[in-house]
């Protein structure tokens, strides 16, 4: 029975862009293969950062902008109520 490695995750092995070059890197190298930039755990976690700028990014955005009118139109309530309760 072949043994199956757990712990990993499938989404660290893309490919996202070097510092330095912005040429693709994968994941499981220590350097840029075009401009030979070696890459450290800080070059690491920005890359990381970097690459949730897409669809991640928009639900984030989508949230703040849901709880912006929710928080808005709950004030507005607010000031109906208490004109209301004149």
């Amino acid at each position: 029975m072949p043994r199956v490695a757990s712990g990993f995750d499938d989404d660290d092995d893309d490919p996202t862009p070097c510092p330095e070059c912005g040429a693709e890197v994968p994941a499981i190298t220590d350097f840029c293969p075009k401009c030979g930039y070696w890459l450290v755990a800080g070059d690491r976690e920005a890359m990381k950062l970097r690459s949730r700028t897409g669809a991640e990014m928009r639900i984030v955005k989508i949230g703040a902008v849901v709880l912006l009118v929710a928080v808005v139109l709950s004030a507005i309530i607010a000031a109906g109520v208490s004109l209301w309760a004149d």
